[in-house]
């Protein structure tokens, strides 16, 4: 089970289906945290560029996320009535974890299709981050998320009674499309990862996540066959 899934249920206000009874002894909740050691939703924003480090780009994209989440997000339609709704939000700079891709031994579990890879990571511990934004050089991108239809990447997989769900995720994106004015690559990524696309924006915006969709099936379906 991936976050996506997860995610339209919270977005729906619905909840998953651990009761309250095995949420006692459980890692996971029902909780839009979906983990039993967060008090929280944190988003934590890291910088892995290989050219020097820009520490203003760094807090632009944390007053961005701020922004994003206090504005498109928490005005939604459908915010009220979300899981989300009920949580604190925090963005941190530096996340506790290195961005899965980043390992030259790691492939994307969906968009790569190299079965000759590490292609998840399964802790024994979630992280306090449920999402990280990464800051990355161009390669990355090239490298992992080429023709693919967005950027997210499943940063953690927790395991429990033979169920494994994605409790963290990642959101890769370049320099240059973080340092622009309109931050319309990052909220994209960011409404898409909380499942409040749709009925935020335009009709055309929302006909071209539809293609998205298909080309992502259609991305997926050819690595598979390759």
């Amino acid at each position: 089970m991936l976050l996506s899934a997860v995610t339209e249920s919270l977005s729906n206000g619905q909840e998953d289906n651990h009761s309250h009874s095995d949420e006692i002894h459980s890692k996971f909740t029902n909780r839009a945290t979906l983990t039993s050691n967060r008090d929280k939703i944190s988003i934590c924003i890291g910088d892995y560029t290989q050219t020097s480090s820009s520490k203003s780009l760094s807090e632009k994209v944390i007053n961005s996320t701020n922004s994003i989440l206090e504005g498109q997000l928490k005005k939604h339609a459908k915010w009220k009535d979300s899981g989300y709704s009920k949580e604190q939000f925090e963005v941190v700079k530096g996340c506790s974890f290195t961005p899965f891709l980043l390992d030259d031994g790691n492939a994307h579990p969906v968009y790569s299709g190299k079965m000759n890879k590490k292609l998840d990571r399964i802790i024994d511990t979630p992280s306090k981050e449920q999402l990280g934004i990464f800051i990355v050089d161009p390669t990355v991108i090239e490298k992992h998320f080429k023709d693919a239809p967005d950027r997210w990447s499943p940063e953690e997989m927790l395991c429990e009674n033979n169920e494994c769900a994605e409790v963290t995720s990642g959101i890769y994106l370049t320099a240059d499309e973080l340092s622009g004015i309109d931050n319309k690559n990052l909220e994209y990524e960011i409404m898409k990862r909380f499942g409040f696309e749709q009925g935020h924006i335009s009709a055309e915006q929302q006909e071209q996540i539809k293609n998205d969709e298909q080309q992502k099936e259609l991305f997926i379906k050819s690595k598979k066959e390759t």
